[in-house]
């Protein structure tokens, strides 16, 4: 693990909870508390979808958000352009409209299905 002590850098999501609660990490870092706070108010499911995709539309949002808060495009610009963009990235892969069957994949289904195929 390395530390970046450089204005507006920002390290991804650390592995470790201890890493959360390190004083030298928390001077260079932050934001560490609010983050930890919002990793433990999640719900159990994954952070980032299991998408083929994910990427692309990750990095269209990450633009278009850096855009708007630097003042490049209006906030209602960033999203007709996120729109659009997410609606041909979708579609291009076939993704919408959604034709089959959808889940109730909530966290409560979600250990009932691990507990029947486990056996347990």
């Amino acid at each position: 693990m390395g530390e970046v002590n450089v204005k507006g850098h920002q390290f991804a999501d650390f592995s470790r909870k201890s890493n959360y609660e390190d004083a030298g990490l928390k001077e260079i870092y932050p934001f560490l508390d609010t983050q930890l706070e919002m990793m433990n108010l999640g719900d159990g499911k994954v952070a980032r979808p299991p998408a083929p995709i994910y990427t692309s539309l990750e990095g269209v949002y990450g633009l278009q958000i850096n855009q708007a808060m630097s003042g490049q495009v209006s906030a209602e610009q960033a999203l007709e352009t996120t729109q659009t963009l997410f609606q041909n990235i979708l579609s291009g892969n076939q993704m919408i409209p959604y034709g089959v069957e959808s889940f109730d994949d909530t966290l409560e289904n979600t250990k009932a299905l691990q507990a029947s195929l486990s056996g347990m």
